[in-house]
Parts: C-alpha cells; structure tokens; sequence
C-alpha cells in the first residue's frame, strides 16, 4: 500500500494506492478536484466553499463563492467513482473557467424553455 498526503490550498488531501499508478492518479483526481474551487472563476476571489444539496434522489454539489456568489457545477462520473468540475455545456467551454451565477444559469435554462440538459436545472 503506498500513501500520499499534501496540501493543496486550505486542503490537506491523503490518498491511498496498491501501485504507484494507482496512487497518483488518486492524487491527480484529488487535486484538480480541490484546486478548482480554490478560487472564484469569476473574481478571483478565495472565499470558497463546498456545496452539497439534496432534492428527493438528487445530489448537487459545486464550489461556491461566497462574496460573488457564483459557483462552480460538479458532474459524478457515470461509474460512482469520483467527481468533476464541469467547464463544457453542450459541448462548448463555458466563460469563467465554469463558473456561472444563478442568474446565468437560470437565462440559460429559460433560452432552451427549461428542455436544457437537467445538469443546469435548479435543486429546489
């Protein structure tokens, strides 16, 4: 078993792998997992914090600012495995590196008349 343990922003991230394959691509998924949210897209600002919210079945997660309040959407692999910041809708790159207020994301979803892909709907 070898373990990496580092730091990354206000994180102290341990993984854990049979290989040292297997322990660095933990590592990798790690850090671009908590370096993405170490900072505002939109501002720049490092005032961040993880997100959790449940609605019936549903989980969201995001990165989000708390001065701007923009935030930054989490997708979980197909497999259950991991999360990814999401920087692509329909296949495009968002501004902001993915960052989006909710107002962003609610015109966004009110130009598709709500039939948007159900990643952008509101939790609530």
């Amino acid at each position: 078993m070898i373990e990496l343990t580092t730091t990354i922003g206000n994180y102290t991230v341990k993984v854990e792998g049979e290989s040292q394959v297997e322990a660095f691509d933990r590592m990798a998924e790690m850090a671009e997992l908590i370096s993405c949210g170490s900072q505002c897209g939109k501002t720049g600002a490092s005032d961040t914090i993880p997100v959790v919210r449940k609605k019936d079945d549903y989980v969201f997660r995001e990165w989000k600012c708390v001065s701007s309040g923009a935030s930054l959407a989490l997708g979980q692999k197909k497999d259950g495995t991991g999360l990814f910041p999401k920087r692509k809708k329909d296949g495009e790159w968002l501004d902001h590196h993915g960052w989006q207020t909710w107002g962003e994301r609610k015109e966004e979803m009110q130009t598709t008349g709500g039939k948007g892909d159900s990643d952008w709907s509101s939790p609530f």
